[in-house]
C-alpha cells in the first residue's frame, strides 16, 4: 500500500498522514521511521519483508524524495510498495515539476495528496480570509454567502478547504494551549483566534477538523464532490 503526502503545508500534512497512520496502527500494525533516500534493493527488502508476527508493518518516510537518486529508486520500485502487504507513507515536498514521480504514483494505483498552504488572495481578487473570518465567527449566513461567492467567483473547493482547516486548526490549538503555551501565531493572528475559538467548543473543533480530513479523502476518492461537502459543513457546524 503506497500513501504519497506532497505539499508545502507541513502541518496539514503531517495532520492527513497521521490520520492514516494511526488508524494502521490501531488495527496492530507497528510502525517504523525512515528518514533519507533509499536505493532500489532497500525499497525491495521493505516491501517484501515478512510481517512480524503476522501484522503488518507501517513505514513512515521522510527526505526520501528530495535527491535525483532517492526519486529514481522510488520511481523504479513504486508499484511493488504499492502492492505490498505494508503501508509506505511519504511525506514530501511539492511534486508539481516532478511529473515522472506522479505519474508513477498514479501507475502503480497508489494514493497522491499535494497539500498547499492557502493563499491569501487567488488570482480572481477573492478575499478567502474574509470567509475564514466568518467561519470563525460562527456567523452562518455571513459565511454561506461568502462561500457561494467564492466558487461563482472561481475559487476552487480544494483552496477554501485548506483555509478553513487552517482556521479551525488554528482555534484547535489555541483551545488546547490556552493562554499558557506558545502557538507560533503572531499577536494579531493569535488575537483573533483566541476570540474565535470562544464560539466552539474543543469537541466542536475536533470534529470539525474530523470532517474536513474526511471529505477531503473523499473527495479524492472520487467518493463525494468537495464542493457539496463544504456548503454542508458551513450550514451544520456553524449552527448554534
Amino acid at each position: 500500500m503506497l500513501y504519497v503526502f506532497s505539499g508545502d503545508d507541513t502541518s496539514r500534512i503531517y495532520q492527513e498522514s497521521r490520520a492514516v497512520v494511526t488508524r494502521a496502527l490501531e488495527g496492530g500494525a507497528h510502525l517504523h521511521e525512515v528518514k533519507g533516500a533509499r536505493t532500489v534493493g532497500e525499497y525491495e527488502d521493505l516491501a517484501a519483508g515478512d510481517s512480524l508476527f503476522g501484522t503488518t508493518r507501517v513505514f513512515v518516510l521522510e527526505e526520501a524524495l528530495e535527491s535525483t537518486e532517492g526519486k529514481e529508486a522510488f520511481i523504479e520500485t513504486a508499484r511493488m510498495l504499492a502492492t505490498s502487504p505494508h503501508l509506505f507513507v511519504f511525506r514530501t515536498g511539492k511534486l508539481t515539476k516532478d511529473k515522472d514521480v506522479v505519474q508513477s504514483i498514479k501507475t502503480a494505483e497508489g494514493k497522491f495528496w499535494e497539500i498547499v498552504l492557502p493563499e491569501k488572495r487567488n488570482q480572481s481578487g477573492f478575499n478567502i480570509f474574509a470567509l475564514a473570518d466568518a467561519f470563525g465567527e460562527r456567523d452562518k449566513k455571513k459565511a454561506w454567502i461568502l462561500l457561494t461567492e467564492a466558487f461563482k467567483e472561481g475559487v476552487s473547493a480544494e483552496e477554501v478547504h485548506g483555509t478553513i482547516f487552517w482556521m479551525v486548526k488554528n482555534m484547535a490549538l489555541v483551545k488546547q494551549v490556552g493562554g499558557a503555551g506558545d502557538t507560533g501565531l503572531s499577536p494579531f493572528v493569535l488575537t483573533k483566534t483566541t476570540r474565535f475559538a470562544g464560539r466552539f467548543s474543543g469537541e466542536e473543533l475536533s470534529a470539525i477538523l474530523d470532517q474536513l480530513v474526511t471529505m477531503y479523502h473523499d473527495a479524492h476518492r472520487g467518493l463525494s464532490d468537495l464542493e457539496s461537502d463544504l456548503e454542508r459543513l458551513v450550514l451544520t457546524a456553524l449552527a448554534k
